[in-house]
């Protein structure tokens, strides 16, 4: 006994909800405004440690589904925390000198 019997199936093989709409940089418009929000945002959490507004006011302007945005969000957090830590790391480690 299936518990879904009587139940409409709304999602594919791969578990993806068959109402998200894919998004595709299918315009040179969406690709520049695509580059100025992940360069202000670079700027931004180069200069506040915030980075977030800029791509927040892209994905604001555009009809990317938001849990699309809720599932990739880790992944950019994890690459914006971890790769600037392993660098730091790497240059505190070649500077440290244990004799001071």
């Amino acid at each position: 006994n299936d518990e879904n019997d009587g139940e409409k199936d709304d999602n594919d093989k791969n578990g993806i909800p068959s109402d998200i709409v894919k998004y595709e940089l299918d315009s040179w418009c969406k690709y520049i405004a695509l580059i100025l929000a992940v360069l202000g945002s670079g700027f931004l959490r180069g200069l506040f440690g915030a980075g977030g507004p800029p791509m927040i006011l892209y994905f604001l302007m555009t009809n990317i589904d938001k849990r699309i945005v809720r599932a990739l969000a880790p992944v950019a957090i994890g690459f914006g925390s971890g790769i600037p830590f392993i660098v730091y790391l790497l240059i505190v480690k070649g500077e440290f000198n244990p004799d001071h």
